[in-house]
């Protein structure tokens, strides 16, 4: 992990409530040539957009499935063994 990264998760982990670092960790994992850290982004970005979405919004289940399609291939890579 490049300090750069090391400084952006430390900014989301010190602003809990705040989607402005998680979504500047998304463009800044966009803009990387790895395709498993563009699909971080964009997974990052969903994950933002899902949360502020209402529960009963009709979206919500395509949304919900982009963010399971980004994850399956790279679940292992970011989350390493949980359960």
């Amino acid at each position: 992990m490049s300090d750069l990264q090391a400084a952006f998760l430390a900014d989301v982990k010190d602003r809990p409530e705040d989607d402005t670092p998680r979504l500047i960790l998304a463009d800044w994992l966009q803009d990387r040539p790895d395709e498993a850290d563009r699909a971080r982004g964009e997974w990052l970005r969903l994950s933002c957009y899902l949360a502020r979405m209402p529960r009963d919004d009709p979206d919500r289940e395509a949304i919900l499935e982009q963010i399971w399609e980004l994850e399956r291939p790279h679940r292992r890579r970011w989350f390493g063994p949980l359960p």
